[in-house]
């Protein structure tokens, strides 16, 4: 472990939380070296290197019980079953944006605009507060994602005579 020379450039092989990282520093110079591997050091330590260790442990499910207890509004514990029967045994480092938009394919095959909106709505809603106030993640997997219900979920509706006549009555102007 640590630096040495192959070749013309130098090169550094560490082993952090057992991942392997091996790379060349691109650089003949020993001092410049040794700089730039402190610098690959000190980012592995701090999370920088790797996306931070804590997003590869927390599983969905936890993050879905803090937000639950800290936030819940009235609809969430709906919207969270179908999430958790697809994002269940993920960690928050696993889900991508293009798991995300396997999971909107998937899901718009099986209810309509409006409730997958509300499903990924609460998901981008619960990676905020992942980022923002408890700091377990980095990125938003679902702020990348493009998703709007649009007018394809509106339905007609016609007035009942008896509606229709009731209208007219309290009107003003008919």
């Amino acid at each position: 472990m640590g630096l040495y020379k192959r070749g013309n450039a130098y090169w550094f092989n560490v082993c952090f939380e057992g991942r392997r990282v091996q790379e060349s520093l691109k650089t003949d110079n020993r001092k410049v070296a040794e700089k730039r591997y402190a610098k690959v050091l000190t980012d592995l330590v701090e999370g920088r290197y790797f996306e931070t260790n804590f997003a590869k442990k927390v599983l969905f499910q936890q993050m879905t019980e803090r937000y639950l207890e800290e936030y819940e509004h009235s609809r969430d514990r709906t919207s969270l079953k179908a999430l958790s029967k697809f994002f269940n045994g993920y960690t928050l480092f696993e889900i991508r944006t293009r798991v995300v938009a396997d999971y909107r394919r998937l899901r718009a095959k099986q209810v309509k605009p409006a409730t997958v909106y509300q499903e990924l709505a609460l998901l981008r809603r619960m990676f905020n507060v992942a980022i923002r106030e408890w700091e377990w993640v980095k990125d938003n997997p679902v702020s990348r994602l493009s998703f709007s219900v649009g007018n394809r979920n509106a339905r007609d509706r016609w007035l009942t005579t008896e509606e229709e006549a009731r209208l007219l009555e309290k009107a003003t102007n008919p």
